[in-house]
């Protein structure tokens, strides 16, 4: 997860692509936290949005779960 931003493709160069690719590069795409430096200074024309991992609420994956019973409800 990081940040969204448009796939390239975009300068006509679709007669060739099948209609699945042609769907997929029109999509979007996540571009790494690490990776946005590179993106502020080589792209400045792309739009970045952040996009976080989604949060997971399952509580057996928490630290607090070693020291609960194994059946709790």
């Amino acid at each position: 997860f990081g940040w969204q931003r448009l796939r390239s493709g975009r300068n006509g160069e679709k007669e060739n692509l099948t209609h699945k690719q042609l769907k997929r590069t029109m999509g979007y795409t996540f571009v790494s936290r690490d990776d946005l430096w590179k993106f502020r200074f080589q792209l400045p024309s792309h739009i970045l949005r952040l996009r976080d991992a989604p949060i997971n609420r399952n509580p057996n994956i928490r630290k607090i779960r070693r020291s609960l019973p194994s059946y709790f409800g």
